[in-house]
């Protein structure tokens, strides 16, 4: 379920891009880190 959320969805992917991008804007890492699984 977690592979077709995140690798299928728009949903999963647009986490996943708000995700980076936080991380690249030096969002602290609690913020950004526990938007998805940490394998992700």
């Amino acid at each position: 379920m977690e592979n077709w959320f995140f690798e299928t969805t728009e949903a999963g992917k647009t986490v996943l891009g708000a995700r980076a991008a936080m991380k690249d804007a030096g969002a602290k890492f609690p913020m950004w880190f526990y938007m998805a699984p940490g394998n992700r």
